[in-house]
């Protein structure tokens, strides 16, 4: 599993790490509480349905596949930010990913968007897999 240690701006640590199954129901909360304070979301406020348990089938893909990424931001035990990473299994296209991003608003301006960016290219440089992000 992915981890990432550093510092927002605050000074506080933030800890990022790949989701799993468990994260569902977190992640989940978290999604629905974004979709209302973002409008640079692809979903708005109740648009987003998948279960928990399709959430957490979902985070299990992502850590069992070389092509997908979600990434978790936490200020001590708290979900504030996320990133994922997509792309295709196909040969001719799996070296490139669609990127999402998202961080609380009363938590963007800390860097957070920042380290989470920092983490994925890490990690796509680690896995040698990805060579273009968008």
């Amino acid at each position: 599993m992915y981890t990432f240690n550093t510092l927002c701006r605050t000074g506080q640590p933030l800890h990022l790490r790949e989701a799993g199954a468990g994260d569902a129901a977190q992640v989940l909360a978290y999604v629905h509480q974004i979709a209302g304070e973002s409008d640079f979301l692809t979903f708005g406020p109740g648009e987003f349905t998948l279960t928990e348990a399709e959430e957490a089938q979902y985070l299990t893909a992502c850590l069992t596949q070389p092509h997908l990424l979600y990434l978790l931001a936490f200020l001590e035990d708290k979900l504030v930010g996320s990133l994922n990473v997509v792309s295709k299994p196909r040969p001719r296209v799996q070296h490139v990913g669609d990127i999402g991003m998202s961080v609380l608003a009363e938590h963007q301006g800390q860097g957070i968007g920042a380290a989470l960016l920092d983490a994925c290219f890490d990690w796509a440089l680690q896995g040698g897999l990805l060579r273009k992000i968008n």
